[in-house]
């Protein structure tokens, strides 16, 4: 029979080396985790993030605070930038991956070592061993196999570096730029470096998973509801099987004599209680991995809904400047239209009074001059009319009709075409 399996490479959202190391002190420890199993986790790198910053980024601390002319620009050492970088919200002190092969179905614990469960323990060694010194600008800060939880799985904690800026320090965190100095491009498959290079880590564990003889699964066209609702049910079968377990009968356990702490329970007890309990241990384990799902889901959602107000917020805001900027512009622009008629209609006023002043001294000095050109042709008729003839003028009719029409009569009369005799 085929061997199947699913790998996975998701990221954690909240880095804790804490949780890794399982430094939980001795009241502390998370239910899901079995404290008898811990000693079988195994740590391929533990190293100290701020012994890490200090090693990669020292040298480009001090070459950024040289170029500094302010002592308030300065960092001062890599313990600062690590602090500055904790600060931001646009950049992460370290990032994290857990890999892991199958789910808690395939390859979960049941409170006994499986093949698959072993074998899966045994593909995440291989794993470890080719992406520690993979990628050079990944600088490993804990490498982890946990083994005492629901499921065998890595916890990879990294620095993602670049190098080569041209301003700052020349050596600073930087995701994009860290996978793209690697060969790791956006493109039409990957919208980001990052994934592309995601998708380059995923192929290790395909590859890993191939040379076991396992066929990968494809996890596309199982949502995560339905992968919930398979926790539910397995969780639902188990307490069925604990309900059928026979109850141990505790009446027959008593005290050890001189000794307060132990108690002797008979032989046949004592597997009904290790049955019951290794029954509980799995159920336990099942629900911390159902929980799992459903934070990450949650937590998805939370995100999605998130960007879906952000980009809303940014639309509404962008919408409000637009519509802001156009109503202005168009109260402007007709504020500067209604000036312009009002300067336009009171200039024409002006041109229309000048006007009106204008037509009547024309008027006037038309009379006037009509009644001076009257009157004197009126008391210089005669001769006048004689400087007329001298000239031949009285022979152009257009200048006849217009003194005639001036005068207002016919006092130059149109030459004769007839001899004169008297001459």
């Amino acid at each position: 029979m085929s061997k199947t399996c699913t790998v996975s490479a998701s990221k954690e959202p909240d880095v804790n080396l804490g949780h890794n190391y399982r430094e939980f002190g001795k009241r502390n420890w998370p239910s899901h985790i079995d404290q008898a199993r811990t000693p079988w986790n195994v740590e391929y790198t533990h190293l100290d993030l701020g012994e890490v910053y200090d090693e990669l980024f020292s040298e480009s601390v001090k070459i950024h605070d040289a170029a500094q002319t302010r002592n308030d620009r300065k960092l001062g050492s890599a313990s600062a930038y690590l602090d500055k970088v904790t600060r931001s919200k646009q950049q992460s002190p370290v990032y994290e991956h857990i890999l892991q092969f199958g789910d808690m179905f395939s390859h979960g614990w049941t409170g006994k070592e499986t093949p698959s469960w072993k074998e899966a323990s045994e593909m995440l060694d291989e794993v470890a061993e080719i992406i520690k010194d993979k990628y050079p600008q990944i600088k490993t800060v804990c490498l982890v196999k946990h083994l005492d939880e629901a499921t065998p799985h890595l916890h990879w904690s990294y620095v993602a570096y670049g190098t080569d800026y041209a301003k700052g320090m020349p050596v600073r965190v930087g995701l994009d730029k860290a996978m793209q100095q690697m060969g790791f491009k956006a493109n039409s498959h990957y919208k980001t470096p990052s994934e592309m290079w995601l998708a380059d880590v995923r192929n290790v564990l395909v590859g890993v998973a191939k040379e076991h003889g396992y066929t990968i699964e494809s996890p596309v066209g199982k949502t995560q509801h339905q992968r919930i609702q398979e926790f539910k049910r397995e969780v639902a079968n188990i307490d069925d099987k604990i309900k059928a377990l026979p109850e141990p009968d505790l009446s027959q356990v008593r005290k050890a004599p001189l000794q307060k702490d132990k108690v002797i329970i008979p032989a046949e007890e004592l597997e009904k209680l290790k049955a019951k309990a290794t029954l509980v241990d799995y159920r336990n384990s099942l629900v911390e991995a159902l929980m799992r799902e459903i934070r990450d889901l949650k937590e998805r959602a939370a995100n999605y809904v998130r960007r879906c107000r952000e980009t809303l917020s940014k639309l509404a805001k962008r919408l409000d400047f637009v519509s802001e900027k156009s109503v202005k512009n168009l109260e402007d622009r007709a504020d500067r239209a209604e000036n312009r008629i009002v300067a336009l209609e009171s200039e024409l006023a002006q041109k229309e009074e000048t006007i009106t002043e204008l037509k009547k001294d024309k008027k006037e000095l038309t009379q006037q001059v009509d009644d001076a050109f009257k009157n004197g042709i009126a008391s210089e008729r005669d001769t006048w009319i004689d400087i007329v003839k001298e000239l031949g003028l009285h022979k152009k009719k257009e200048f006849r009709d217009y003194v005639n029409e001036r005068v207002g009569e016919d006092i130059i009369d149109p030459p004769s075409h007839g001899w004169n005799l008297e001459r």
